[in-house]
């Protein structure tokens, strides 16, 4: 996922598929040469994205950084466990209901259990492309 959110609009000899969940290895022609699991602890994998990603003029530690990000939220949300908030329903007797949105890693942040109705709000992680009041797009505080 990190791949696709990070990449999409740039030219490269890689795509990401959600079918197979696989980085796609293209030719020049655009056609599959090789593909392999997006796995950032895995040396192999991580020296054909970067190569790709490097030969588009990116920085390779976006996707690694992501990646991890991802990878730490999913591991502390599943240690988490399930959420029941007790209600006045059931502290009447009633049935519980669980009075929050559901955890999820959208792409770019990790989002816990927020209270349903409530507002939550997020910095942009560093590996994200940020526009400055002028328009100019700039990585982290480096512009």
């Amino acid at each position: 996922m990190c791949f696709t959110f990070l990449y999409n609009s740039k030219p490269m000899d890689a795509i990401f598929t959600f079918k197979s969940f696989q980085i796609v290895f293209l030719n020049s022609s655009g056609s599959p040469v090789d593909f392999a699991p997006p796995d950032v602890s895995n040396d192999s994998v991580v020296e054909k994205v970067c190569r790709v990603v490097r030969q588009a003029k990116e920085d390779c530690t976006r996707w690694t950084s992501c990646c991890k990000a991802a990878d730490n939220c999913c591991q502390r949300q599943l240690a988490l466990g399930d959420v029941t908030r007790v209600t006045e329903n059931e502290a009447g007797g009633g049935k519980a209901e669980q009075l929050a949105c559901p955890r999820t890693w959208d792409g770019f942040s990790c989002w816990d259990d927020p209270t349903a109705g409530s507002m939550v709000t997020k910095s942009c992680p560093g590996y994200i492309e940020h526009s400055s009041d002028s328009g100019k797009w700039m990585m982290g505080s480096k512009a």
